[in-house]
């Protein structure tokens, strides 16, 4: 077999017999073609030793890559030049062999002339004459330091990419045309299958029939690979089976990566499976806890009803208490009235008698003592039936009543009381009435006993269905909740449950050298109140 190669400056052809590995024919003067050859077109280096293996010419590309000058080289052995000492014996044996005509392409090390080591390769062959005498050896010499720079880094690449698949944390996949072509440990230990079992089986028998969205899983998955053929890598969650039949579910990432013209799917799976078994655990919990939230929910509601019921009856009775309270008042007022003071009365007018002049003056004074005894008794009396069940309250209704309060306190306790309000007279229930007034008159006698001054203001309000009554001093205050909590303040507790039998409210509000403020508020419930 013949092949030709053409210069591109000169045209001119040389013709290389493979069966004489690269002989120069057809040339009267070889060697000094070659030289012309060498010196003008050739890139790589380019030398010619003679059958001694002695340097009978280089190109300047062989000078500038050795470090070497031309008249270095020619007329020396190569082994006196570029050959590294911890070479020399590997490139002597091969540059022995190409004497002896064994041509074979080498890779080898060769040394600049500042000692820097560099690889290349090489490629020997004979330089004939017409009668097939070898007459030079001449080799080409290209510098790989690059390629091999290259080859390193793609190695230490490969290395650190396959270390990085190795030890990932999450299991990782490479598929090429539906197969995966390679996987990590982790791949195994997701799925608990061997890397042959894996890398022999179609990709698609690992799947189950339908995902927990409903879709077919085969028909699911192609439609996310072909998407991330688009550029974007796709994010979503499947379900599958490991080797011993136990449902696991992972979290995929699918990114696309085209090489040359190979196309390759990175699978990226991290296992969710402990994940979702809480999740449905937390579902299940939510679930009882509902259940149970809405047990407890009607048991409440049903005690609440109960409650109700119950503040209802209280209510009632609370109602039934105080209206027995008040007849009882009133009975024992009409009592004091009609029978003890009418007895007193003619007691008095039977005990005046005795002080007439026909009686001994010691008759008189001992007449006189018992009339004032008997006048002391019938103001002890009136005074009782006041407090008990004042006729006025329910003659002439709260305002009416609170006024004369204002001054029976004047009279008997020298406390100047205010009543504000421009409300006319209100019909009120009877027990309302009475519990407003005796918290006002409870209210009032404990400014006389504890504030320190001798006057107190009150004022009467209906706001929406509500009846406000506040009593304010500005006397030096206490402490209201030591107060409440005291057992001495049997009547202020006392008004505090009474009103709330009623659902009414007892505020107060006292400051150190200030004053306080109470305020009773009291709900009508659509009671017909009349302004």
């Amino acid at each position: 077999m013949t092949r030709f190669l053409r210069c591109s400056i000169t045209g001119e052809c040389l013709k290389i017999r493979s069966d004489s590995k690269s002989v120069f024919d057809g040339h009267a003067d070889s060697a000094n073609y070659l030289r012309q050859l060498s010196f003008r077109y050739m890139q790589d280096g380019f030398s010619i030793v003679d059958a001694a293996g002695v340097h009978v010419d280089v190109n300047p590309a062989f000078c500038e890559m050795t470090g070497f000058s031309e008249a270095e080289l020619i007329g020396a052995l190569p082994a006196e030049r570029y050959w590294p000492p911890e070479e020399h014996e590997r490139i002597a044996k091969a540059f022995a062999e190409t004497l002896r005509g064994e041509f074979a392409d080498l890779e080898l090390i060769f040394k600049r002339k500042n000692g820097e080591r560099f690889p290349v390769i090489v490629n020997p062959f004979a330089i004939k004459d017409q009668s097939g005498t070898v007459m030079y050896y001449a080799a080409t010499v290209k510098d790989i330091t690059q390629r091999v720079q290259l080859e390193a880094e793609l190695r230490e690449s490969e290395d650190r990419f396959r270390a990085l698949f190795e030890h990932a944390g999450d299991a990782t996949m490479i598929m090429e045309n539906w197969q995966i072509i390679d996987c990590n440990e982790q791949t195994l230990q997701l799925f608990k299958i061997s890397r042959e079992q894996i890398l022999a089986t179609p990709t698609f028998d690992f799947f189950v029939a339908t995902q927990p969205n409903g879709r077919n899983s085969r028909d699911f998955f192609i439609e996310k690979v072909e998407a991330s053929r688009s550029g974007e890598p796709q994010y979503f969650e499947w379900s599958g089976e490991n080797l011993d039949r136990l449902q696991v579910f992972i979290e995929i990432t699918l990114n696309t990566v085209i090489a040359g013209e190979r196309s390759y799917v990175q699978i990226t799976a991290r296992d969710i499976t402990q994940r979702k078994q809480m999740e449905r655990a937390l579902i299940e919990l939510n679930e009882r806890l509902e259940s149970r939230i809405k047990q407890r929910t009607d048991e409440l509601e049903a005690a609440c009803a109960e409650l109700t019921q119950r503040n209802a009856q209280f209510r009632a009775l609370a109602a039934q208490l105080t209206e027995a309270e008040n007849d009882e008042r009133k009975r024992i007022v009409q009592v004091l009235h009609d029978e003890h003071q009418q007895l007193l009365v003619a007691a008095k007018f039977r005990a005046e008698m005795l002080q007439t002049d026909t009686m001994a003056p010691a008759v008189r004074d001992i007449g006189q003592q018992v009339v004032g005894i008997l006048d002391q008794a019938l103001e002890a009396s009136r005074t009782l039936t006041m407090e008990l069940a004042p006729p006025i309250l329910y003659g002439y209704g709260l305002v009416v009543a609170l006024q004369w309060l204002a001054r029976w306190m004047e009279e008997h306790h020298a406390l100047n009381v205010t009543i504000k309000g421009t409300l006319p007279m209100v019909t009120l229930p009877s027990d309302i009435s009475t519990l407003t007034f005796q918290a006002v008159r409870e209210m009032l006698l404990n400014v006389v006993k504890h504030s320190g001054v001798n006057a107190a203001g009150v004022t009467v309000a209906l706001f929406e269905q509500q009846l406000l009554v506040t009593i304010t001093d500005d006397g030096v205050g206490f402490d209201v909740s030591a107060a409440l909590g005291s057992t001495r303040s049997f009547g202020l507790f006392s008004i505090q449950q009474r009103l709330e039998a009623v659902d009414g409210r007892l505020e107060i509000v006292s400051t150190e050298a200030i004053g306080t403020e109470v305020t009773l508020t009291i709900p009508l419930d659509g009671t017909d109140s009349q302004l």
